[in-house]
């Protein structure tokens, strides 16, 4: 058989330099075998107890340790105490190091000495991460920060830089209980709950190895959050009846956080955050309110006051707004690592204080009142004002209506309301006064306030005289059918309004136009009453403005609704009627004819009719009902009442009365005629005398002038002699 020599040659070359090779390296390795000085094969059981607290039991196996000498590990056990001692710092020291390596800027907590048991090493001890580990501002609290954020579904990443001393053989197997999971590692050897890592050094060539775990709770409270979650709730409130306030909550329970990019680079699988995650960040300085309320809350809000004003509230809210302090971080839990939810949600509020809030086109208090004063209606949804047109709104919402204490809506107060379940039920009261029929009172006075003597029919033959006749009529409105002019709210159902209530309608619910043609009928019905009562031809009534606008004058309380100040209606008229009267000399007598009126009972009302006659008359008067009385003034005029109820409607009193004039009276209606008289002879007196002057001084200057004729002569003649002595 043939053997290549070339081949042989080439094989012989490379078993030398295998050979070369083998011989180096075992003298490499032996060399650093012997160097080595301490070899120890270590177990570190390490346990999540939390984020950011791990719990070690270390075990460590010597097998050859150097101090002053080198110890081979079968002579541990035999070494004196001293020794023991040192063998102990020895290895403090190292784990130490390695320790700090790992855990880089952690507290190691109830790190001591190794203690010995016989046959190995044991090390029980706490490990602490901090703000320094994490590479984190040190304000944060690191314990709440990463628990809560883990509790909030977030995956935490942590590195680990393992290190094994020259002479170590480590393991670090990484433990976790049963609420933390490892969400990725970088390791292959995983057996159940625990991850594994070896750091094999007890040749000196592997110090280290990059250890990487991504963990998450096993069940956080806050899970599976996939969008934000902000609700606005409306309030209505009417318990201060005379203004409404609308407030509008927005209330957030879940906030898109990647839209603040200020989680740090550990925290992963967070995109959503509860209440408690803002209270959170807030409180460890990542986040602040004024950026929370400018990314979250600002288009929330602008939103808001954009839809309401768009809808059927129709009107500009001059809203203020304010934190609710009990949703921020002053509330008395704003958030627990362990716990990390929405209760409560952070709660923002925009107020306007004054609002037109209208139930059946009516103000709320004006519905208040009505229904204080005995009024029930059924609502719909479109009898509101509010609720309506908010589908612009682009989040859930939900309302609440405060009402005064005795109101109820279908039975509550306060009433609650969502989109899907708008404002309806019946308004009652559960404190009003009803009323079953009218109480009004009307005063209708007569005053024949003056007599004029008529001195052309009296110096014609035919005496009469005209009686001044001052009229005014009193109405006082306690309860009251609704009038015809008026129109309340077809679904409220109220058929008698108290004076309050009247007073009320007349403030807020009636047309002033219909108010003025109420007063109008009302006058047209004085006037013709006036001349049914008198038998005359049209005459011309007023309504006294001011005592009208004065009885609607009130305290404003619609929760006390009554009926105890009337509305009063005053109407006046002044008129001349004329009486013819007799008069003699002897006897001196004054015979006035008699005068004859007809009253009438009102329909539902108590009526009063009062004549009052001059001082200085007596009077005398029929009646066929019997109902007259004649009374007494205090200044001591007479008059005659005549008093309907309820009960005497459509009655009518014919009065017929004769005034019996006193000498006095009969002096004062002549007075004017004596006077007058007087005056003439005073007159013609004074005529007299001026006459009778004026013929005197012609005399006088007819003999003034002959005396006068001879001025100017050269001589005196002598008048003439008197005509006869």
């Amino acid at each position: 058989m043939g053997v290549d020599v070339k081949s042989l040659r080439t094989f012989s070359k490379m078993f030398l330099i295998v050979g070369l090779i083998c011989t180096s390296l075992f003298v490499q390795y032996s060399n650093a075998d012997k160097d080595i000085q301490n070899l120890v094969d270590a177990v570190f059981e390490i346990e999540f107890e939390s984020g950011t607290e791990l719990k070690l039991d270390i075990t460590m196996d010597v097998k050859k340790i150097t101090t002053d000498k080198t110890y081979l590990g079968s002579e541990i056990s035999s070494v004196s105490e001293q020794e023991l001692g040192a063998f102990r710092l020895k290895l403090y020291l190292m784990l130490e190091s390695q320790l700090n390596e790992m855990f880089n800027f952690a507290n190691l907590l109830n790190f001591s000495m190794p203690e010995f048991d016989g046959s190995g090493f044991k090390e029980n001890m706490h490990v602490k991460l901090t703000t320094s580990f994490f590479k984190v501002n040190e304000s944060i609290n690191i314990d709440n920060f990463v628990n809560g954020l883990l509790d909030m579904g977030a995956v935490i990443d942590y590195t680990f830089n393992l290190k094994a001393e020259e002479g170590w053989n480590n393991t670090y197997n990484f433990v976790f209980p049963p609420d933390i999971i490892y969400n990725r590692t970088n390791t292959n050897i995983v057996k159940g709950n625990t991850i594994q890592w070896e750091v094999i050094n007890g040749s000196g060539l592997q110090h280290n190895k990059l250890a990487e775990i991504s963990l998450k709770y096993t069940n956080p409270t806050t899970k599976g959050i996939s969008d934000e979650d902000i609700d606005i709730i409306f309030e209505l409130d009417t318990r201060k009846f005379n203004q409404t306030r609308l407030t509008a909550n927005i209330q957030v329970q879940n906030v898109d956080i990647m839209a603040y990019n200020i989680l740090p680079d550990f925290v992963t699988n967070l995109n959503f955050v509860p209440a408690d995650g803002i209270r959170l960040l807030i409180d460890n300085g990542l986040l602040s309110w004024d950026n929370f309320y400018n990314i979250t809350i600002l288009p929330v809000m602008e939103n808001t006051l954009n839809a309401v004003t768009r809808s059927s509230f129709n009107q500009t809210i001059d809203a203020l707004f304010l934190w609710d302090i009990n949703s921020s971080l002053n509330c008395p839990d704003p958030y627990g690592p362990s716990n990390m939810d929405y209760d409560p949600p952070i709660r923002a509020s925009l107020v306007d204080n004054d609002v037109n809030l209208k139930i059946f086109n009516i103000s709320s208090r004006a519905l208040i009142g009505l229904v204080q004063a005995g009024a029930n209606a059924t609502i719909a949804p479109s009898d509101i004002n509010f609720g309506q047109g908010l589908e612009n709104l682009f989040y859930d919402y939900s309302g609440i209506i405060y009402f005064p204490k005795s109101i109820l809506l279908e039975g509550n107060n306060p009433y609650t309301w969502t989109k899907n379940n708008p404002i309806t039920g019946e308004i009652v009261s559960n404190s009003s006064t009803k009323y079953e029929s009218e109480e009004k009172r009307t005063v209708l006075t007569i005053d024949i306030s003056n007599t004029d003597l008529n001195l052309l029919s009296f110096f014609v033959g035919r005496p009469d005289m005209n009686l001044g006749l001052s009229i005014d009529e009193s109405q006082y409105y306690y309860v009251t059918k609704v009038p015809k002019e008026f129109l309340i709210p077809q679904k409220i159902n109220l058929q008698y309004l108290s004076s309050d209530a009247l007073r009320l309608c007349m403030e807020e619910v009636f047309d002033p136009n219909d108010i003025s043609s109420f007063l109008q009928n009302e006058n047209t019905l004085f006037e013709n009453r006036i001349m049914n009562i008198l038998q005359c031809g049209e005459i011309d009534g007023y309504i006294n403005d001011g005592i009208f606008e004065e009885s609607l004058i009130w305290d404003g309380n619609v929760m006390d609704m009554d009926k105890n100040k009337p509305v009063a209606i005053q109407s006046y008229a002044h008129i001349s009627q004329a009486i013819t009267f007799d008069i003699s000399v002897l006897p001196p007598l004054m015979d006035i004819s008699n005068m004859t009126l007809n009253f009438t009972g009102l329909c539902d009302q108590n009526v009063t009719y009062k004549i009052l006659f001059p001082k200085g008359t007596s009077v005398m008067f029929a009646d066929n009902l019997k109902k007259a009385v004649l009374r007494s003034t205090e200044d001591g005029r007479l008059y005659i009442e005549i008093r309907f109820d309820k009960s005497d409607s459509g009655l009518t009193e014919v009065l017929s009365f004769k005034m019996v004039p006193s000498i006095l009276f009969i002096i004062g209606l002549f007075m004017p005629c004596i006077i007058s008289l007087i005056i003439t002879i005073l007159l013609v007196v004074v005529v007299c005398l001026i006459n009778k002057k004026r013929k005197g001084k012609k005399a006088l200057t007819a003999e003034t002038g002959d005396a006068n004729s001879y001025a100017g002569q050269d001589y005196y003649i002598p008048p003439p002699p008197p005509k006869s002595r």
